[in-house]
């Protein structure tokens, strides 16, 4: 009895790797396929990569103006590029852009950037063909042989330059798309969102947005509610505008001009929405820079010292906490 029982063991373990090794190899092929299980459902992953990329189109978008915005410093565009219906994505993900494409994989990957999709899977036009890119392309500053500062025609960032250079018809090079970090479940009916975004991170809120509010298939499936505090330029404000009109009630949209606003208009609301992040049917999405997390932390340990660092923890580990930096 006792060696049938070592030798049933040792089956046992067998096995036991058998199917560990099995279920790691159906997860590569789910990454090499272009799909990745996250938070139980099967998310679209790098279907191109730097090897085997997507030749997309510049397009007219009708719905929204390529350019958001102009200074004597920057410019913003909103880029809507078509896929044909070929490249899946969730609201909350980023494309990959190559500005040139090399013979050497090693090198393109080098060159690949990161943009964060700002339309939602049904794109600007609801075909779902397409995907919009929200794009900062900054003038450089350049000091002249006398010492002094000038502005010249020259951009910092070669890929944003290259992309808001682009015109109507010209091809674009992408891969992805990826990450996880900023998505939210499908179904969102009861909840409470609580948007912080800053500069272009208000564009993967906006493609959340588009879905909720807008799109004509999930139009009347919300009925939860809304709180967007943003700070930076103005984006999408004829947007967020109508959709406070639209929806008095669910939907709320604060708009400051920079980091140090942005705190003070958290600490301002800082009660309602700590007694909104204890629900569990919240959850908060902070994006535009990794240095947001620390700073909600600081706005919510002035009004409590221990509490916010659980209530982190527990909407982390509910998958309700959403941010760049990873949970």
């Amino acid at each position: 009895m006792e060696t049938w029982g070592k030798k049933s063991r040792l089956h046992l373990v067998k096995l036991l790797l058998f199917m560990i090794l099995l279920t790691a190899k159906d997860e590569k092929t789910h990454t090499e396929n272009g799909w990745r299980m996250h938070a139980g459902r099967k998310i679209p992953w790098n279907l191109f990569s730097p090897k085997v990329p997507f030749r997309a189109t510049l397009v007219p978008n009708h719905q929204h103006p390529q350019m958001l915005m102009s200074t004597g410093d920057f410019e913003i565009h909103h880029l809507t590029l078509s896929h044909h219906g070929k490249v899946k994505f969730l609201e909350g993900q980023s494309i990959g852009v190559l500005p040139t494409v090399t013979a050497s994989p090693n090198a393109a990957l080098a060159l690949v950037r990161l943009y964060p999709i700002a339309s939602s899977r049904a794109g600007d036009d609801q075909r779902s063909k397409t995907f919009s890119l929200c794009v900062k392309r900054v003038l450089a500053a350049k000091r002249s042989a006398d010492g002094v500062m000038t502005r010249e025609d020259e951009y910092q960032a070669s890929c944003s330059n290259y992309l808001c250079s682009l015109k109507l018809g010209d091809k674009v090079t992408i891969t992805g798309p990826m990450g996880r970090e900023l998505l939210l479940p499908e179904d969102l009916r009861g909840h409470t969102l609580i948007f912080v975004a800053r500069d272009l991170g208000l564009a993967p809120v906006r493609a959340h947005l588009r879905r909720l509010l807008h799109d004509r298939k999930e139009q009347g499936s919300f009925d939860g509610a809304i709180r967007v505090v943003f700070a930076g330029h103005e984006m999408y404000e004829d947007e967020m505008n109508a959709y406070e009109s639209s929806y008095p009630k669910n939907f709320r949209y604060s708009s400051v001009d920079d980091l140090v606003e942005l705190r003070n208009q958290l600490l301002k609301d800082g009660e309602e929405l700590w007694n909104l992040l204890q629900k569990p049917s919240t959850h908060l999405l902070i994006s535009g820079g990794r240095d947001l997390d620390a700073m909600m932390a600081e706005v919510f340990q002035s009004a409590n010292e221990t509490g916010w660092f659980q209530v982190r923890r527990r909407m982390q580990r509910e998958q309700r906490y959403h941010w760049e930096g990873g949970g």
